[in-house]
Formats: C-alpha cells, sequence, structure tokens
C-alpha cells in the first residue's frame, strides 16, 4: 500500500478529530457538571457541541471508501476487483 492508501484506510485524520471532540466533550461536561446553576446560553453551548459531534459522527460512518468496488493487486501481479473473487469463491464452494 501507498502512504495515500494507508492513510485512507486506517482513516488517521478522522479518528484524530474524533480524539478531540471526545476531549472537548469531556471536558466541557466537566466544566457544565461543575456550574452550580446552569444557564440557558450555558446549556445550549454544551448541547451545541454534543450535536455538532453526532453530526460530526454520521458523516464519518457514511463516508470513507468502498472496498467492494476497487481493484486489488494479486501476489503474481494481476489485478482483480473485490467483488469477483466472492463469485469465485462461492463457485469453489458449489
Amino acid at each position: 500500500m501507498e502512504l495515500a492508501e494507508l492513510i485512507d484506510a486506517y482513516r488517521i485524520f478522522p479518528r484524530l478529530f474524533f480524539g478531540v471532540y471526545l476531549f472537548l466533550l469531556v471536558y466541557s461536561g466537566i466544566w457544565a457538571m461543575a456550574l452550580p446553576v446552569i444557564s440557558t446560553t450555558q446549556a445550549g453551548l454544551f448541547g451545541g457541541i454534543l450535536t455538532a459531534g453526532a453530526v460530526w459522527w454520521k458523516f464519518y460512518v457514511d463516508t470513507g471508501r468502498n472496498w467492494n468496488e476497487y481493484e486489488r493487486i494479486n501476489i503474481n501481479g494481476s489485478t482483480s476487483k473485490l467483488s469477483d473473487y466472492h463469485i469465485v469463491k462461492e463457485n469453489i464452494k458449489r
């Protein structure tokens, strides 16, 4: 795998962003619970952070590489689509 494919496969940057979001969420939750009385504005800030994370998580899960549509390189150097591999595998079982 090339470096770009490796970064795409492991989704390094989205995972890094999600780690930063979790840090922000935990510390904003600690901040909100430490307040003696939370105002509407402060509750809205915490709710906005929580909602932004839910929306971001949806986009993270719905995007990415479709591994069934890409070619792979076999040991002998030939290429085949992953969907072709499943068809061959099913024929062998029969």
